[in-house]
């Protein structure tokens, strides 16, 4: 509990901790939530454990922290709600064959529902037409600003085959003189 020194009478209303940031946090794949607890108190200790001023939230879940003041109060602060966002892996869909003869394309799709994308050759839709031999792939991103990666597509590109040429007629077979 709270005490006081007897020899003097002074009364102090404890005051809970605030947390910063506070309300819901959102967070992409792979990243964390930096949440602080008001300076100037004895101790910490975390509904994670933690014993620190300050965390570094990698888990999707609720949290708050119990500070003790220098009079002994224990007060805890209001919850932080973290949410940690899936990783995002978008797949291309391909629309022909990624072995083309010169002149023909293929086209590569990302999946709809991004906020948006931004393709390996600087192109900002969700979808491309490819002409050319090479690697090609997609980052999307979602209302977050979370974003993923896709995989390399390879894209061949095969020369046209020379069209035939004329033949020279054959010439007639040397008869031998009798």
């Amino acid at each position: 509990g709270c005490f006081s020194d007897p020899a003097s009478v002074r009364i102090d209303a404890a005051v809970r901790p605030s947390l910063t940031p506070s309300g819901a946090q959102v967070a992409c794949y792979g990243e964390s939530v930096r949440v602080e607890a008001t300076p100037g108190y004895v101790s910490y200790r975390w509904n994670t454990g933690d014993t620190t001023r300050a965390v570094d939230l990698v888990l999707t879940g609720d949290y708050w922290v119990n500070a003790t003041d220098a009079g002994g109060c224990v007060l805890r602060s209001d919850t932080v709600t973290v949410q940690l966002r899936n990783r995002i892996e978008p797949d291309i869909t391909i629309e022909g064959s990624l072995n083309l003869c010169e002149g023909d394309s293929v086209m590569l799709l990302a999946p709809i529902g991004y906020l948006s994308y931004y393709w390996s050759t600087g192109e900002t839709s969700s979808r491309i037409a490819v002409r050319r031999n090479g690697e090609y792939h997609v980052t999307v991103y979602d209302s977050y600003n979370c974003s993923g990666r896709s995989r390399d597509v390879s894209v061949s590109l095969r020369p046209r085959p020379d069209k035939p040429s004329e033949a020279a007629p054959a010439a007639a077979p040397e008869t031998e003189a009798a």
